[in-house]
């Protein structure tokens, strides 16, 4: 009874974090994990549903790429708009910090590699 029990609550905790993954973004602990549950679907999926999946995941990485650069820019929004010792601090560099391009370069890859796949293909 125990080790059913167990089954079950090792079963409900595995999916549970491949659930929690599938909204990880490049540069999180889990998006290894989601991508490596999306390389499961797309080898046992057939020829036909590969394609529109690897679209679908190429899809995923631009709008998690998109959502990052916006978290980018609400930071420097609110960087600027803070104040430092009774003055307004005024961020001059616009530019995105390198653990931030290393993100969005993560998800440039992933995506890249899903479209080759489609190539190919093709």
């Amino acid at each position: 009874m125990i080790g059913i029990i167990v089954a079950i609550v090792l079963a409900l905790g595995v999916s549970g974090t491949v659930q929690v993954a599938d909204n990880a973004q490049p540069g999180d602990a889990l998006f290894g994990l989601d991508q490596a549950v999306e390389n499961l679907q797309l080898k046992f999926s057939g020829e036909e549903r590969e394609t529109r999946l690897r679209v679908k995941f190429a899809k995923e990485r631009v709008s998690e790429i998109e959502e990052l650069l916006a978290e980018d820019e609400d930071n420097a929004k609110t960087e600027e708009s803070s104040e430092v010792e009774g003055e307004a601090e005024v961020k001059e560099e616009t530019e995105i910090s390198e653990e931030e391009q290393a993100e969005i370069e993560i998800g440039i890859e992933a995506a890249l590699n899903l479209l080759s796949g489609l190539k190919e293909e093709v």
